[in-house]
């Protein structure tokens, strides 16, 4: 969701806090996560726009989004877009390339000094929070070992991003944890 004009950090905050009071009001099953992004490839520095997961909702129409996001911006609101996920794989895609990006270093000296408005805090938020669907951590320590590179090694083999720098750790999220805390266990005992 993308702004015609460029209000502060603060008044985009605003809007998509009552987008997802709107959307709470008609699909009552809904949740979601939105990451606020500033910079793009586009003619201006600072850009403000959303990203956004929405969850509990297997259709929202186009039309009814970008009137609800003019009405709630004001008239400020540009460009929507829609794209429905099909599966996990692909939700962990979306969430990896637009919610995962790091900010650009200008992006906080521009807001500061050049515009003079004051950062708002976080750049994340989480909408009806008590419909996010949540998996319990499956979190374990253990001391450095053999076992543990022979891990690594397959953790490299289901996704290409595990660090492969030697005394480095990994997070890998996946459907089955359980089998993991397997594999630790039976090369710990080796």
């Amino acid at each position: 969701m993308t702004y015609k004009v460029c209000p502060p950090p603060g008044a985009c905050k605003e809007h998509i806090h009552r987008l997802g009071e709107k959307l709470k009001e008609v699909f009552p099953e809904f949740s979601g996560l939105w990451r606020f992004g500033m910079e793009s490839s586009g003619d201006r520095v600072y850009n403000p726009h959303f990203h956004a997961v929405w969850l509990g909702v297997k259709w929202i129409p186009v039309d009814w989004l970008e009137r609800t996001w003019a009405e709630v911006t004001g008239g400020m609101g540009g460009f929507v877009f829609i794209e429905q996920i099909r599966g996990w794989r692909q939700a962990l895609a979306y969430v990896s390339k637009y919610m995962a990006k790091p900010l650009e270093a200008a992006s906080l000296d521009y807001l500061t000094y050049w515009r003079g408005a004051p950062w708002t805090g976080r750049m994340w938020g989480v909408m009806n929070g008590p419909r996010l669907p949540v998996a319990p951590l499956v979190s374990f320590s253990l001391g450095l070992g053999k076992w543990f590179y022979q891990v690594k090694r397959c953790g490299r083999r289901v996704w290409g991003g595990v660090n492969g720098a030697r005394f480095c750790g990994f997070t890998l999220y996946c459907g089955d944890p359980a089998q993991w805390v397997r594999l630790v266990v039976v090369q710990a005992a080796i």
